[in-house]
């Protein structure tokens, strides 16, 4: 039994250390991807850059967390798609999404938002 603790240490270690890399380390750009001209969209840490399509503001239903964005549909919050205050016009789109299997991940691009 003593000889597999101090393996099970290191592995509870590395796990630990895996699990405190910050969004902002999980969400970045490699050198040669900046040097493209590359941008991200969503910082990990706040929904900065993003606003309700046709509204000025974000829905409540949206938040961050773990270094994701997401909504979640709660009685009397504010739902709704949202959008990039940024307008694009020549662009590649690289993303990374959690989802259960059968699920939408509810992109939609080249929207033209008259309102915003």
């Amino acid at each position: 039994m003593t000889r597999y603790l101090p393996f099970a240490m290191a592995t509870c270690a590395m796990m630990f250390t895996f699990m405190q890399i910050s969004a902002e380390e999980r969400n970045s750009l490699t050198e040669d991807e900046k040097n493209a001209g590359w941008r991200l969209l969503f910082d990990g840490r706040s929904t900065s850059g993003w606003r309700g399509y046709k509204s000025d503001k974000m829905p409540e239903s949206w938040r961050v967390e773990n270094g994701s964005l997401f909504s979640r549909r709660e009685q009397g919050k504010s739902v709704g798609d949202i959008v990039t205050e940024d307008l694009f016009d020549d662009f590649e789109l690289r993303v990374d999404w959690k989802m259960k299997p059968g699920h939408n991940s509810g992109i939609i691009y080249r929207v033209v938002d008259l309102m915003g």
